[in-house]
Parts: structure tokens; C-alpha cells; sequence
């Protein structure tokens, strides 16, 4: 979150779609006061705001071909309900039927897989595997993978059967669909905030 708010300064806005409870966290507050040293909205959905807003406010905007820079970054997106609820259509018409909207999950797929078009990054932070699949589906929004502790059958669902897990801290996996095997990488820290994931 802080390194993005580097590139988001100027015009764009950070928002956190938190399934989790993590914003409570004292890394999430430190790294939402970077945001606004750097002069980044931050914006915070909670677990019951989070299938509205995709369903809502994300499809709109790619309906709409609006354009931005901004970051949205899922937490927890596994234990947000009514994912699968769609809106239903009303155009005021009784005679016509109007089908019905995106559900947050159909949305947050789209997002995925179109939202740089219309200026939207989509970062998640998923237990494993199977979460993926369900909210994002594996083909073929997801372009780049950052592993930390994911199980070592998993990690081999992703990228490849011969691959070795990251070993030491602080350490991170990082697989690029385009390319093959697994980077290790040392993710640091502003020093100025101790603990702070960046």
C-alpha cells in the first residue's frame, strides 16, 4: 500500500475493500497515515458495504468508460456476503423486463480482468488457492502472483511442479504469468514506520 501511494499522488485515490477487520490493525493505520502524507484519499468499505460498491459504483464506472488512477485492494474478500446477489433491473417500464445487474462477485471479476482499461488496479489478499478461484477466477484477470507461506500444492498449481518454496523472512514468492518459476524478493519497509508492510 505505501509504494502505491507514490504513484497514486496527484489524482488518485486509495480505496480498501476490508472483508477482514484489518483496518483496525496498527500496520493499516500507519499505512493509511503515509496515504495522507502523500496527499491520497483513502477510502474504507467495510464487510457489508463491499458487495454494493462492486456491484455499484465499480460496474458503473466501467460501463460508464470513466478513467482514473486509482487502487483497490481486497482484504478478506472470502468472508464478505452477498456476493452473488444481483440488483435486480428497473427501468420504470412494467411491460419490459430489464435484466437484472452484476453481482459484486461477476463485478469484482471484471474488475480483474478489465479495470487497468478504466484506470482501476485490483491488488487481493487471499488465504489460498481455492479462494481465488472462487472470487476471481484463475484465467485471466490475475497477472501476477505474490506468495507468502501459500502451501506448497498450491504453489505448484501456480507455478509449476518443480518449484521450491520461498525459505527465510523476510522473504515473498513472486510469480509473473508471462514468465516461469518463482522470484524471491525482500519487501522492505519505510524505516520511518517499524512493521509496516510495503
Amino acid at each position: 500500500i505505501m509504494t502505491a501511494c507514490h504513484s497514486l499522488a496527484g489524482g488518485g485515490t486509495l480505496t480498501v475493500l476490508d472483508g477482514n477487520g484489518e483496518t483496525g490493525q496498527a500496520w493499516f493505520e500507519q499505512a493509511n497515515d503515509y496515504a495522507t502524507e502523500c496527499g491520497v484519499p483513502v477510502n474504507v468499505l467495510a464487510q457489508q458495504d463491499i458487495a454494493a460498491f462492486l456491484r455499484e459504483a465499480v460496474a458503473q464506472r466501467m460501463d460508464s468508460g470513466a478513467s482514473g488512477h486509482d487502487l483497490i485492494v481486497g482484504l478478506g474478500l472470502q468472508r464478505v456476503r452477498g456476493m452473488d446477489e444481483e440488483v435486480q433491473g428497473d427501468d420504470g417500464n412494467e411491460d419490459e423486463y430489464v435484466p437484472p445487474g452484476p453481482s459484486g462477485r461477476t463485478a469484482l471479476r471484471r474488475l480483474a480482468e478489465e479495470g487497468a482499461i478504466h484506470g482501476m488496479y485490483l491488488i487481493g489478499w487471499l488465504h489460498n488457492l481455492r479462494t481465488l478461484e472462487v472470487d476471481l477466477s484463475y484465467e485471466p484477470g490475475v497477472a501476477l502472483f505474490v506468495t507468502a507461506d501459500l502451501g506448497r500444492d498450491d504453489l505448484k498449481s501456480i507455478a509449476g511442479p518443480s518449484v521450491s518454496r520461498v525459505d527465510g523472512r523476510p522473504r515473498l514468492g513472486i510469480h509473473d504469468r508471462s514468465g516461469e518459476g518463482l522470484e524471491t524478493v525482500v519487501p522492505y519497509a519505510d524505516p520511518n514506520a517499524s512493521g509496516v508492510p510495503a
